[in-house]
């Protein structure tokens, strides 16, 4: 017989850890990073558009 809450807290911990490394992985992507840096920028210059533009932009 096992124990429910060990393996709740064992399925946290390795769901924890997995997302570390996804979150390691992505910005070991330099091209990402990059990208991610303008976009934090121009956010906060204000450089944005409104979702009806997005949308309209990808024909959703």
């Amino acid at each position: 017989m096992y124990d429910k809450t060990n393996l709740l807290v064992n399925l946290t911990i390795f769901d924890y850890f997995q997302a570390v490394l996804e979150t390691f992985f992505i910005f070991c992507d330099r091209d990402f990073s990059k990208k991610l840096q303008e976009s934090i920028a121009q956010a906060e210059l204000g450089e944005t558009i409104s979702w009806e533009e997005v949308k309209a932009k990808l024909g959703i």
